[in-house]
């Protein structure tokens, strides 16, 4: 009986998602992008030419093949001298009023804020992502 309601919940939810995606109430990645994603080594890196985007939130390019929360889920983690920052996912208003390590990865950008929400071209300290 479990197993025939998950079936049910999820054959539901895969209908919804594509009523969604036919609607263009939410955008659906290219299979391409997906696939590609799924197959290549997992991408690290450190975060340069940072710029400020409003309040306590900076911005810093990422390379665009990395599947974003725009496209869908990403895996992306920040790090602050390696360790690491969040909530990830974070809501770019709660990234710009609060701060405090919440970041968003954003199509070919990482919107984020520092731990103690300093300006991160000169706390100091190294900014990486890895996937």
């Amino acid at each position: 009986m479990q197993t025939v309601r998950i079936f049910l919940v999820s054959a539901y939810l895969l209908a919804v998602a594509i009523w969604l995606v036919a609607k263009k109430e939410i955008a659906a990645p290219g299979l391409r992008k997906i696939v590609k994603a799924a197959l290549r080594k997992p991408y690290c890196g450190e975060l340069s030419d940072l710029q400020r985007e409003q309040d306590k939130c900076w911005l810093a390019r990422v390379p665009d093949r990395l599947l974003s929360d725009r496209e869908a889920a990403s895996r992306l983690r920040l790090y602050e001298d390696g360790r690491p920052l969040g909530p990830a996912h974070s809501a770019h208003s709660d990234i710009r009023s609060l701060g405090l390590g919440r970041f968003s990865h954003w199509g070919p950008a990482v919107y984020f804020s520092t731990s103690d929400n300093s300006d991160p071209r000169t706390n100091g300290r190294r900014y990486s992502v890895s996937e």
